[in-house]
């Protein structure tokens, strides 16, 4: 699930950069998360530290899935990690997952590959 999702991710800004070569970084992300709310897969909030370097936070509000581990982390956040990989050119994987019930939040920080 892991290595399909992240895959998933980097085709998907590929082909944004396909359509949008001219495109910023910060619009393809919106551009992504626009995707992610017609999925179905919840409202997304990407936030990064800095000058767009990781480590980067991805909050899911009302997510499809509250599991932060396994397969559905992987689904909820391999995708974002193989896309933001493609955006930034820096290889992330997703990292400390967490739900957050009383919030209905899941997020995940994408660190760099060590």
């Amino acid at each position: 699930m892991n290595n399909l999702e992240y895959r998933l991710g980097k085709d998907a800004v590929a082909q944004l950069r396909k359509e949008r070569p001219q495109a910023e970084i910060t619009d393809l992300i919106d551009t992504l998360i626009e995707l992610d709310a017609i999925a179905g897969i919840g409202v997304v909030k990407v936030t990064f530290s800095t000058k767009l370097e990781p480590p980067v936070v991805v909050e899911i509000r009302n997510p499809c899935m509250t599991e932060n581990t396994g397969a559905a982390k992987s689904y909820l956040f391999s995708w974002w990690a193989g896309a933001l990989t493609a955006l930034l050119n820096r290889q992330l994987d997703p990292k400390e997952g967490i739900y957050e019930k009383e919030k209905d939040i899941i997020s995940c920080r994408l660190v760099p590959r060590a």
